[in-house]
């Protein structure tokens, strides 16, 4: 049996180019000042994920159609070599999953452009008519992303073990650390420098992904 059965992979800088799908819906309404104030009082303790979610979305306008969301994130380019990559991993007869802290509706459109099989991210609510309620779930804790790859898990009936967690920033460690096999991914622009991490594998491009899988599963017999 293969080793590796599920690759969840981050999505915000790692399947896609935008580091930050919360940071590309702050540059379109010029909220992006408002929003780091909020990143620091979480990043520094001050207030909870769910505390964060909420003053996010209070500094956009109430009442924005989907379309517009939709039409911002579908400036998000994929990164190079995404699809070919996931492709391949589909190909192989492997399962694949997005676990992201951004926001759903581009882990959405991610996961139908290229057949994901699972994705979990934040959510942001829309009324009967399609307008934002100014309202959303925090659905996945920006350090805590284990917590929501475990959902996952328990959905598809997957072991940790059988898992290849792929991820490009500190704040994706959570998840990676409880994967059977991690990978970070090291390109220009990315939260990872030449710091030291306890992961398996380190990468610069999403197409040294398949020489990964198969380090690991060439002694699969």
């Amino acid at each position: 049996m293969p080793k590796i059965k599920l690759v969840a992979f981050d999505l915000d800088g790692t399947l896609v180019e935008e580091k930050s799908s919360w940071r590309k819906v702050h540059e379109f309404f010029g909220t992006e000042e408002k929003s780091d104030e909020g990143l620091k009082l979480y990043v520094d303790g001050k207030i909870n994920y769910e505390q964060f979610v909420a003053h996010d979305l209070s500094l956009w306008p109430k009442g924005i159609s989907k379309n517009v969301f939709n039409y911002v994130f579908s400036k998000i380019p994929l990164n190079e070599g995404a699809r070919e990559v996931v492709t391949e991993i589909k190909r192989r007869g492997k399962l694949v999953a997005i676990v992201s802290s951004g926001i759903s509706l581009l882990a959405e459109k991610v996961s139908k452009e290229l057949g994901v099989d699972f994705f979990i991210a934040n959510e942001i609510l829309f009324d009967e008519k399609g307008r934002s309620t100014g309202v959303g779930i925090a659905t996945v804790d920006l350090n805590k992303k284990s917590e929501a790859l475990l959902k996952i898990l328990e959905k598809a009936n997957i072991k940790p073990k059988e898992v290849l967690g792929v991820g490009d920033s500190k704040f994706d460690l959570s998840f990676l650390k409880i994967c059977g096999y991690s990978v970070l991914l090291r390109r220009k622009g990315s939260l990872i420098g030449n710091e030291k991490y306890e992961v398996n594998f380190v990468i610069d491009s999403l197409h040294e992904l398949i020489k990964v899988i198969d380090i690991i599963e060439k002694d699969d017999s």
